[in-house]
């Protein structure tokens, strides 16, 4: 169950799910944080918003709007009009400022990694763990005492004198 805490439980009834497709974290954003992140998608979603209209969407410090906004301003990422209103330059590629930046590398070996580790996995899985059911015949008793906890008349000084006796 999802608890929302108190304090921004009256902002969070206001706000509701866009439709669509949810995709990860853009590599480029990797190298220029997520309040910038978050702006970009704003502007994408939004274009034509002003540094206030973006605090109050993003609901984001103004520092931290203003950081992200001269960022990405200076590598051609954003741009702003005669009306101080921000949008997204088109003719950027995200794909390509990652590249410059490193983070296409990064996240290659990141991936290389986590299906190194699947691997690993699946091995001692398979190994570990045992997938046939133990089958008992009629007249054998289940092991129940391997499955449930002790009883509720025991205590657990009791449990652990008579287990080291």
């Amino acid at each position: 169950m999802l608890t929302v805490p108190e304090g921004v439980k009256a902002a969070s009834e206001d706000l509701s799910w866009k439709k669509g497709k949810i995709h990860a974290l853009r590599p480029v954003f990797r190298e220029l944080g997520m309040p910038a992140a978050f702006v970009y998608e704003t502007l994408e979603h939004s274009p034509g918003l002003s540094t206030a209209e973006l605090v109050r969407i993003t609901r984001l410090s103004r520092t931290a709007i203003s950081e992200a906004l001269e960022m990405m301003a200076a590598w051609n990422m954003i741009a702003r009009d005669g009306h101080k209103a921000w949008s997204v330059v088109s003719t950027t590629s995200l794909k390509d400022l990652a590249e410059h930046f490193g983070v296409l590398e990064a996240v290659a070996v990141q991936l290389q990694k986590y299906r190194n580790e699947r691997i690993l996995w699946r091995e001692w899985l398979s190994k570990n763990v045992n997938t046939v059911a133990e089958l008992l015949s009629p007249g054998e008793d289940y092991p129940w005492e391997s499955f449930e906890g002790p009883p509720d008349d025991l205590t657990l000084s009791h449990m652990a004198f008579t287990s080291a006796a």
